[in-house]
């Protein structure tokens, strides 16, 4: 038997890579396509319309799966991952973070993808900063701390605090001793 996977080429496939020996240690042949970032949604949603068949697994962004799923694109995976025995068919859900597992995977109530990388990114900052006399608490006019309420993105992956940004600029430029930004 053999399964094709299509996704952006690069470390996205690599976990069928790390998986390849398990699988033909069952009898399944793994083909793997690779397909530049900036291409995957066309080459996909193309795929999809046509419905050729010609991918059996799709590795994507997950920001396409409201588009993918509400058209029936995705098969939902929910009754596969409840079959026996669980040490085959549980994909062990509760060890992704919460984030990921609700909004990267699935849509409408339902899993209709799992989570193979996903990036945590802890930002820390000195808070004595913010509080310091004649501070206003914005920095550089771009940042600005608040505590995080119940249902922050930022305080399921652990922290209290979380600083939102306005607009999409950088506030300081890179040092280059040492790497870090510093204020401009």
């Amino acid at each position: 038997m053999t399964v094709t996977v299509v996704g952006d080429a690069g470390h996205n496939l690599m976990p069928y890579e790390f998986w390849k020996d398990d699988f033909t240690a069952m009898g399944i042949n793994i083909e793997i396509v690779e397909v530049p970032f900036a291409d995957v949604y066309q080459v996909l949603k193309t795929e999809f319309v046509a419905g050729t068949g010609a991918f059996d697994v799709v590795t994507f962004y997950p920001a396409y799966i409201g588009d993918f799923a509400s058209n029936g694109y995705l098969m939902p995976l929910d009754d596969f991952m409840a079959q026996e025995p669980a040490v085959v068919w549980d994909p062990n859900q509760d060890d992704v973070l919460a984030p990921f597992r609700e909004l990267y995977n699935k849509f409408g109530g339902q899993t209709y993808a799992l989570t193979i990388d996903g990036d945590v990114l802890v930002l820390q900052y000195r808070t004595d900063l913010f509080r310091a006399p004649g501070r206003t608490g914005r920095v550089h006019g771009a940042v600005r701390p608040r505590t995080a309420r119940a249902g922050d993105l930022g305080r399921v992956a652990g922290s209290r605090r979380v600083l939102h940004a306005q607009g999409r600029r950088h506030a300081g430029r890179r040092d280059p001793g040492t790497g870090l930004l510093r204020p401009r």
